[in-house]
């Protein structure tokens, strides 16, 4: 890694992990972590009960995709533990980072949270963590820590990323995802392992999640387009739903739909997805179908009707960029 052609190995690590549930093997840990020069995770639920989930590993200039389970019927000990160390070569490589978010059945925690602790172990890196053990990571987990401290943001874009995290291959940067440290300032950093640690129960629950409401989706404001600057050809699918199946010819589009916030009886629905808007497109040839008479529930009434035997529109999820 080079900068104004001084060579500058800096120990940097990157977290961004999500969470999703499996039932087979409890929670399901999976994200794309990074470190300058190297990083391990592991998961503890006591001692004598402590193993490494991802081994020693780490390319700063390329994200590395993650993947280990954590047992939700034992989060009353259990901890995750993130290891990061440079290779101890040159003046400024003496430090080390974190940045990222968890993502879980128990909600969403991100670097800078009092969630984390942040321990310096003192054992210096030069061994290049050869001769780590479950006794050292139990010994960190367990030891008093320290809140990780934020890094400027000046030397956050200078050393990782002065094109963004994308360029070095992360698909996500969540919003509010900041550089934590040993110490602001990248001359004053320590050449031993870091240890950042965490209970498991931050971002993960045995409670599981409670299913989704019909209301939980996104409300949307729709909008006729009435100046097309190109007119699309028609196309032809062919659809299936819960009326019937039928081969379609689309044409014009005839509706915008924003993602909305709606205020109703004195409560806030809010925007679940912000990038998912609708783009309705009129439908000219079709087969006839049968819709069945049905009841429908919503915010606004309870109702019944019954539906002609054609479609309307075809609605596509679509991205939007204002000019």
């Amino acid at each position: 890694m080079f900068h104004s052609s001084l060579s500058r190995k800096v120990a940097a690590f990157i977290l961004g992990l999500s969470v999703a549930v499996s039932p087979a093997f409890g929670a399901t840990v999976q994200g794309e972590v990074t470190a300058d020069n190297t990083f391990m995770i592991n998961v503890s639920y006591g001692a004598g009960q402590t193993s490494t989930v991802v081994p020693a590993t780490g390319s700063w200039n390329s994200a590395e995709s993650v993947s280990f389970h954590i047992d939700e019927t034992r989060l009353h000990n259990c901890t995750i533990q993130i290891v990061a160390w440079n290779d101890n070569s040159f003046l400024f490589t003496n430090v080390a980072g974190l940045i990222g978010h968890l993502s879980g059945n128990n909600g969403t925690m991100v670097t800078g949270s009092s969630a984390i602790g942040l321990y310096q172990t003192n054992i210096s890196s030069v061994g290049g963590g050869a001769a780590l053990n479950a006794s050292n990571f139990e010994n960190w987990m367990a030891a008093p820590s320290q809140t990780p401290t934020h890094v400027s943001t000046f030397l956050q874009n200078f050393w990782w990323a002065p094109n963004g995290l994308g360029s070095i291959g992360f698909s996500q940067t969540p919003t509010g995802m900041q550089w934590v440290w040993d110490s602001a300032s990248t001359w004053s950093g320590h050449s031993d392992y870091l240890s950042f640690s965490f209970p498991c129960s931050a971002v993960v629950t045995d409670f599981p999640a409670p299913p989704p409401g019909p209301f939980d989706e996104d409300h949307f404001s729709c909008y006729k387009p009435i100046k097309v600057e190109n007119a699309p050809s028609e196309v032809e699918l062919f659809i299936r739903d819960q009326f019937g199946e039928s081969a379609i010819v689309i044409g014009q589009p005839v509706l915008h739909c924003n993602p909305s916030t709606k205020h109703h009886n004195g409560q806030d629905f809010d925007i679940e997805n912000r990038e998912r808007h609708l783009v309705c497109y009129d439908i000219i040839k079709q087969d006839t179908v049968f819709p069945p008479a049905v009841e429908i529930t919503n915010q606004i009434e309870v109702n019944r009707y019954t539906s002609d035997q054609e479609r309307e529109m075809f609605c596509v999820p679509s991205k939007k960029r204002e000019l």
